[in-house]
């Protein structure tokens, strides 16, 4: 057995059929729980961490095969269980099957037959786990969707979209929680086009995070950034195809995913997953699941931009009308200048608005007006 030992419960009141599966089992690599009757089978499922595989006997002193799985499933519902049964007992296999055995083998059994049968049934029960846990990503990653459109415009920043802290922080706390990583960044471009610079990360710190920047031809964010394409990586230390950044020792596992991150059909930076919390490697499906955040990331984004400049527009217009009534109720020169700097420093939301203008010469300028928040 690869990688970590698997655990097994063997619930069987006969010893002489206990002992030989013992003995098999043990020699494959298994760790071995034994359950003398189908109580003690019940209390190791309820107390113990989930077992890699159950063999549970149908004839027993006290509670049956059949009700001790059906008490099983009831605390452990995925758990696999292989029931152990007479040939003579076809009736009692149906209904074993029917209540969520995941095989049968019949007494007297044969070695080859344990192997088989152990290795089928927990290739399904990994198959189904690994489907299960995708379904929860699913789910996971709908609820979280929702609560990441659900963003209004009060609690976006204006000025810069993408490097409003809420809103990114926001986003990578929920893609670390689907993905179950520890984690994961967001890197912007610079102005220049020339370097990435850290805008956003889940485990470090705002002032380590303004320290981070690497030109845009190393690392795993800047390949992705130069390629406009997602990537999984196994190992970066072997990658061939990425320039370690300066940074790159903090990491505690080599295994990266990455997408870009697209604004107005462009590339402006990448999203990156790193140590996952059970220490594997990320997989295909991995990246599929960062790919998809990453494309309703930048269509959010686009949204944001859309009702921001909407938003301006409304402002702007919202301001000239102001400007136009208020010199319009003016009636001499001095009060339009001064109508005219109240509104400018309370529509650009100032401290103070100042008017000058030029005098006759050219060569001076005059206060014409002074609005003041104190005023």
């Amino acid at each position: 057995m690869e990688g970590k030992m698997k655990r097994v419960l063997l619930v069987e009141s006969k010893n002489i059929h206990r002992q030989a599966l013992k003995d098999l089992l043990s020699h494959e690599g298994f760790t071995i729980q034994e359950a003398l009757d189908g109580q003690q089978g019940i209390n190791a499922v309820r107390t113990s961490d989930r077992f890699d595989l159950v063999f549970l006997a149908d004839r027993m002193p006290g509670l049956s095969g059949t009700d001790t799985l059906i008490a099983i499933r009831k605390y452990s519902p995925h758990q696999p269980v292989i029931m152990l049964m007479g040939r003579e007992d076809r009736k009692a296999a149906s209904l074993a099957l029917a209540r969520g055995a995941a095989d049968i083998i019949q007494k007297p059994f044969k070695s080859e037959e344990i192997h088989l049968t152990v290795r089928n049934v927990m290739e399904k029960s990994r198959l189904k786990l690994s489907e299960e846990k995708q379904f929860e990503r699913l789910r996971r990653l709908e609820k979280h969707t929702r609560q990441l459109t659900s963003f209004s415009m009060n609690e976006v920043l204006k000025e810069d979209i993408l490097r409003e802290d809420k809103f990114l922080k926001k986003t990578l706390e929920l893609i670390a929680d689907i993905m179950e990583t520890r984690k994961v960044s967001i890197m912007l471009l610079d102005k220049n086009g020339k370097e990435l610079v850290m805008a956003q990360s889940t485990w470090l710190s705002p002032e380590i995070m303004k320290s981070i920047h690497q030109p845009v031809s190393k690392g795993v964010s800047g390949w992705v950034v130069r390629n406009a394409k997602p990537v999984l990586i196994k190992d970066v230390n072997k990658d061939k195809r990425i320039k370690l950044a300066r940074f790159s020792k903090q990491y505690n596992s080599p295994s990266f995913v990455c997408t870009p991150l697209f604004f107005n059909q462009k590339v402006v930076g990448a999203i990156s997953a790193n140590d996952k919390i059970d220490g594997s490697d990320f997989s295909e499906s991995d990246l599929a699941v960062l790919n998809t955040f990453t494309h309703l990331v930048s269509m959010e984004i686009a949204n944001l931009s859309v009702n921001r400049k909407a938003e301006r527009e409304y402002l702007k217009l919202t301001f000239i009308n102001n400007v136009v009534f208020a010199l319009a109720a003016s009636e001499s020169p001095e009060e339009i200048y001064q109508n005219l700097v109240d509104k400018m420093r309370t529509n650009l939301r100032a401290n103070h608005c100042v008017l000058l203008t030029v005098e006759e010469q050219g060569k001076l300028l005059a206060v014409r007006a002074v609005s003041s928040e104190s005023d």
